[in-house]
């Protein structure tokens, strides 16, 4: 499915679903939703680009530091002197600060988050018949989708 008819399936569910005389979905919310769905498949991209193709980023960011991009090398910097046998480099930076140490566990982090920001909007909105949830769900489903095609396919070609 191309990008633009992808959008066009987008918008025309978000029209349906706010044409009807049902709850509306609030603008600002819908706005978070959107980018968080969108920022949460492009940390996927990015995460399953670095993992399985790292030459695509190198061709494009070649100036890109590669102990913090390339997971090979990467995962050493959770460790004082990149070495496991000498402990953490700070403490937690192989647990709960390992975001802070590569790409890698940052994108990971900015994924998992994202879907824990748009779930917890749901928590907050009116209640609204099971249908919306599952419209919703596919219209983020492929905004999500969108954004992992936009940083693992568009911006680091094959």
């Amino acid at each position: 499915m191309k990008l633009k008819h992808a959008l066009h399936i987008v918008i025309l569910i978000f029209i349906a679903v706010n044409m009807t005389a049902q709850p509306k979905i609030l603008p600002q919310r819908l706005g978070t939703k959107i980018i968080t769905a969108y920022t949460g498949g492009a940390a996927d991209g990015m995460v399953e680009l670095l993992r399985n193709n790292y030459y695509r980023f190198e061709q494009v960011h070649p100036h890109a530091n590669s102990s913090f991009w390339n997971p090979d090398e990467s995962w050493k910097n959770k460790w004082r002197n990149g070495d496991p046998e000498q402990g953490e480099r700070f403490l937690g930076s192989s647990t709960v600060f390992a975001w802070s140490t590569d790409a890698y566990h940052l994108l990971r982090t900015a994924d998992r988050m994202s879907t824990t920001i748009s779930v917890t909007l749901y928590i907050f909105e009116e209640k609204r018949p099971w249908y919306y949830l599952i419209i919703e769900g596919a219209a983020y489903w492929v905004i999500r989708q969108l954004g992992f095609h936009t940083t693992y396919s568009l911006i680091h070609k094959r």
